[in-house]
Formats: C-alpha cells, structure tokens, sequence
C-alpha cells in the first residue's frame, strides 16, 4: 500500500497584497493507479469508465475501492461535459445521473472520504456505475488520474 499525496495551491495579488493558501491532503491505502490522457469527441457521448462490484478490465472499477479522481480539461477554449451515472444496489442500473461541466483549463476533484451519499438521488465515488464525456465546440484532450485501494 501507498500513501497519495495531493496538494492545491491557490494565489492571488489585489492591490499590492498577496492571498492565498496551500492545503496538502494524504490519501492512504492505495494500491493501484489510472493515469489516462484521452480524446474526448466534440458532440458524442464517450464512455471514460465503468465501475461495479467486481473489477472487469483496465477501464473498469470496483466502486466501493475507489479513493481519489481528478479529471482535467487541458483545452484552451472548449467546455467538456461529464455524466456521472450511479447505482442503489438494485437491479438494472443506472438509477440517476449528474452532469458537470468542465470548463477548459480547469480540473474537477472529487476524494472519497469526502463524497459520499446521504441518499439515493446523489452520486459519489462509492455508488459509481458509469462515467462519460461529450465535448462541446471541438474536440477535448482530457487528463484523468483514478487512485483506488
């Protein structure tokens, strides 16, 4: 097992004076990583992964194990959507779905620990089914690191 580091900086200059803050977060219990950089087509849903009881191949995750997802939007214009589908437990998943835009340049985070579900009509790192994306306005080159125990 290792740990993961993951640390967000922020900073900013108004008026003569500096703000900001770092923050570091350790993660323990890792034993495998995703590294991906992928195309993301413009105007069609892509399937990035799945996520499930039982681990089914490189693109596929056991929900319940997973502790850390960053996903990227390195584009310099173009917005990329992502549908995060989720299960109950019971038969015939998907049970709902969210999207999240990701604007160009920006990254959405999500750690286990710190999402998990209160109720059925939420989605988190441990009731995953499905992951896609669908860029808009052109193609988008995605960075998409999975930490998982």
């Amino acid at each position: 097992m290792a740990d993961l580091t993951v640390t967000t900086s922020d900073t900013v200059t108004l008026t003569g004076r500096q703000y900001g803050n770092t923050h570091e977060t350790t993660i323990s219990g890792v034993n495998n990583v995703v590294h991906s950089v992928s195309v993301i087509p413009n105007a069609t849903a892509f399937n990035l992964f799945g996520f499930g009881s039982a681990n089914q191949g490189f693109a596929s995750f056991v929900a319940a194990d997973m502790k850390y997802m960053r996903l990227t939007n390195t584009d310099a214009s173009n917005p990329v959507y992502i549908t995060f589908s989720w299960t109950d437990g019971t038969a015939l998943p998907p049970h709902g779905a969210s999207n999240v835009e990701i604007p160009a340049g920006t990254s959405f985070v999500l750690f286990s620990a710190e999402h998990t579900t209160s109720g059925s009509a939420a989605f988190s790192l441990d009731n995953l089914y499905r992951l896609s994306g669908r860029a808009t306005g052109g193609d988008v080159v995605m960075d998409m690191f999975i930490a998982t125990a």
